[in-house]
């Protein structure tokens, strides 16, 4: 008796991780769609309103979703501060755990807020441009493969504690 419950627990705790990273996958897709809307929300109140930059942050944190809100709101602060653009950018990504990109879109970010306030209007468009679109590109990408890697990870797991179980019987 004790063995079977043994073997469905090793077999439950092999799929969780499974799930879990699929989890985690599934959290960066929607990370990168609600950084995009962001992003364009910030190109347009740089274009339209004459707003300093630590203020445009702070409205754009206001309307994001979590965990941008914090990230935004942070690097408004960091920058009001007068500490450099990149460093700004990097304290306030270590200042927000639950922020979970991969690795492109996490330079497009960085080069993004590092830019900020540091050109003319039509800099700031293309900085804007591009980093909008290497995001868009970094999210098309998870979304292609999207559908096999999360029934991989599943199936992973699955097989794992399945062979862990026949391991330990």
């Amino acid at each position: 008796m004790i063995r079977v419950l043994g073997a469905v627990m090793v077999l439950l705790g092999a799929t969780w991780i499974g799930i879990r990273k699929t989890l985690c996958y599934l959290s960066q897709i929607s990370q990168l769609k609600a950084l995009s809307t962001s992003m364009e929300m910030l190109q347009c109140e740089l274009n339209y309103t004459m707003y300093s930059v630590p203020k445009i942050l702070d409205l754009i944190s206001e309307r994001s979703k979590a965990p941008w809100d914090q990230y935004f709101s942070q690097l408004s602060g960091e920058i009001g501060k007068g500490t450099p653009r990149e460093l700004a950018a990097r304290r306030s990504l270590e200042a927000c755990p639950k922020l979970n990109l991969p690795g492109d879109a996490l330079l497009a970010l960085l080069e993004f807020s590092t830019a900020l306030g540091s050109y003319d209007l039509d800099g700031e468009n293309r900085i804007c441009k591009l980093s909008s679109l290497r995001v868009s590109q970094s999210l098309e990408r998870l979304e292609r493969e999207k559908g096999p890697l999360v029934k991989s990870y599943i199936a992973l797991g699955a097989s794992t504690g399945i062979a862990l179980i026949i391991l330990m019987l």
